[in-house]
């Protein structure tokens, strides 16, 4: 039924306003409701709602069906004259038994809602899979009035569910599987027990000063230079073999059936030399080499946790000699790993000492450039290397357990700050804080947060605390207790790096958040890869439908800014704006843009 059909229908039948006052009454609206449609308000309201996706049905009680939607008229194949009148009957599809109808009922009539799967037919006789929420409507007294139906087409939604799916299990950038893929591929080997004569390895591979590569070229080459490292080494693989892309330059390759250690080294050292010969991208030439750290199944671990605990320690010893080499996991490598132990040690100095740092990277408002928000970056100056990210040092700080008063340490300097920013008038922004998942562990970590927060007369409104999807996952229900202590408390809650891997609906429906974080994975080069533009505008269509707001991180170039304009995303986060800045150019940088 086209839409020049169903307008003709409403002049034939009944206007708006009637037609709404109508499902006010089965809704029992107050008359202060109905009057509103003056002002539009209400015409606007049914607007909305007829050109929502879900198909909306209202019934009185005996399911005779009294209003639809657009949706419904569309999904169903029935136009409005044959649906208004009828009984919810007219979509049974007969694939459910009276049972379920039963159950259906008592559910209804016992709670006032229901929600699962139900089979449906369509007007020209094709069956189809809807997920179904109705609820019962009442009136004061708690008497029944009528009921309302949401219906989604999930047969409409396939496509955008592969593709979630597969952001799920494979990285956006490479294309490679990720981290959720390679959990489920150790659980199976584990399993299934394959060859007890043939040994199972863990490798854990990282592009030696990779950070400076960036650096040096930006991060748009670094990407690129992550896809062809990714290329040659799938190229090399054996059909049983895998290759996954973990965090940025860490890759885990995983071996099954393999004989002995001999035949490993010489297919390890087979993909070094193919990696290490130069790269031509974008008129520029890099070399690298790649350190390497391995762990055995079953001797050294019989899940994904003791695998990867175990390979990143033997990783972190082949770095450790010099890079560009090999090591093997044992238990003496506890030893050797003494450097994690000892920075770890300096990192403790370094806070009583004064030495880290807190940079900040600017979101700005999508359209107006006007700075709305800042994400604090926690830096360490240390007095021989330099300045160093966290990815050089968290590591430890995870690894000894300083993680946890390294996290407190920036939150208070961001609470600080924004008393400091208070008391001397200047704007008023957002401050994002990430937690790790060692942090959400901590049993007092929200009456802590209350208690700095009291101290320095902070307003909840202008913090936001992140969490990255896999950190969230570790463990959801502690998460989750968290997150809704955090909000309760009037702060902003905000999942990181969305769609690199758990993402789906079902997760994003149970977490009390307010905010999507778009990985720049997405981002990067977004306006010459369809797939990515397809991925993120069904991201940020969701969220809008949701209500989460968004944020681009990684933007770089005025393409992809036009791009998220385009597409509405709220707020805008990357180099093309700024890079991380301590405290004084960013404050002058916030002037400046006020």
């Amino acid at each position: 039924m086209s839409k020049q059909d169903r307008n003709n229908s409403i002049n034939n039948n009944e206007n708006l306003e009637n037609k709404l006052k109508f499902k006010a009454k089965a809704h029992n609206f107050s008359k202060a409701t109905v009057s509103k449609s003056k002002n539009g308000t209400v015409d606007i309201l049914l607007s909305i709602i007829d050109h929502v996706s879900q198909a909306v049905y209202v019934t009185d009680l005996s399911g005779c069906i009294r209003w639809v939607n657009l949706s419904a008229c569309r999904i169903s194949g029935h136009d409005e004259k044959e649906l208004i009148g009828a009984n919810m009957r007219i979509l049974k599809s007969d694939h459910q038994d009276r049972e379920f109808y039963e159950n259906f009922w008592n559910e209804i009539i016992n709670f006032g809602y229901w929600e699962g799967e139900i089979w449906n037919r369509k007007k020209n006789g094709v069956v189809f899979l809807q997920w179904l929420n109705i609820y019962a409507i009442e009136d004061d007294s708690g008497n029944k009035k009528a009921f309302l139906a949401l219906c989604t087409d999930l047969s409409e939604k396939e496509n955008f569910l592969a593709a979630l799916n597969r952001s799920s299990f494979y990285d956006n950038l490479t294309g490679l599987p990720n981290q959720a893929h390679l959990r489920k591929l150790i659980l199976d080997v584990s399993e299934r027990q394959i060859n007890q004569d043939m040994k199972h390895y863990f490798v854990a591979l990282n592009i030696d000063r990779f950070s400076y590569i960036n650096m040096s070229y930006g991060y748009s080459f670094g990407d690129q230079l992550l896809i062809e490292i990714g290329k040659r080494i799938s190229s090399k693989l054996r059909d049983k073999d895998n290759v996954f892309r973990l965090s940025s330059d860490l890759f885990i390759l995983l071996f099954t059936d393999i004989p002995n250690v001999d035949t490993l080294i010489n297919i390890v050292k087979r993909i070094n030399d193919l990696i290490s010969n130069p790269y031509f991208i974008n008129d520029k030439q890099v070399s690298i080499t790649a350190s390497y750290g391995i762990s055995l199944y079953p001797d050294d671990g019989q899940d994904y946790d003791a695998l990867m605990q175990n390979a990143e320690i033997a990783l972190q010893v082949a770095k450790d000699s010099g890079k560009n080499t090999i090591k093997f996991f044992s238990p003496t490598m506890n030893e050797k790993a003494t450097k994690w132990i000892k920075l770890g040690h300096e990192l403790k100095y370094a806070l009583l000492n004064n030495e880290m740092r807190v940079y900040y990277q600017i979101q700005v408002e999508n359209r107006t450039g006007i700075i709305k928000g800042a994400e604090a970056l926690v830096r360490w100056k240390h007095d021989r290397f330099g300045i160093l990210g966290p990815g050089e040092f968290i590591p430890y700080a995870e690894l000894s357990g300083l993680i946890v008063p390294l996290g407190y340490w920036v939150i208070e300097s961001i609470f600080m700050l924004i008393k400091d920013f208070k008391d001397r008038k200047l704007p008023t922004i957002k401050y994002s804080i990430n937690l790790s998942s060692k942090q959400i562990t901590e049993r007092n970590l929200v009456d802590e947060i209350l208690k700095l927060s009291h101290r320095y007369g902070i307003d909840h409104a202008q913090v936001v605390f992140e969490i990255t999807e896999s950190s969230a996952m570790e463990n959801t229900e502690l998460t989750i207790s968290v997150f809704r202590r955090l909000r309760e408390n009037g702060f902003t809650l905000a999942i990181d790096d969305f769609g690199t891997g758990y993402s789906s609906l079902s997760y994003l429906a149970n977490f009390p958040v307010d905010v999507l974080k778009i990985d720049r994975s997405f981002i990067s080069n977004i306006d010459k890869n369809d797939n990515q533009r397809r991925i993120t505008t069904a991201i940020l269509s969701m969220a809008e439908t949701i209500g989460l707001r968004t944020v681009a991180e990684g933007v770089e170039t005025i393409e992809e800014v036009e791009f998220l304009s385009d597409k509405k995303c709220d707020l805008l986060q990357g180099f093309y704006y700024s890079k991380p800045i301590e405290k004084e150019k960013f404050e002058e940088l916030l002037l400046k843009k006020e």
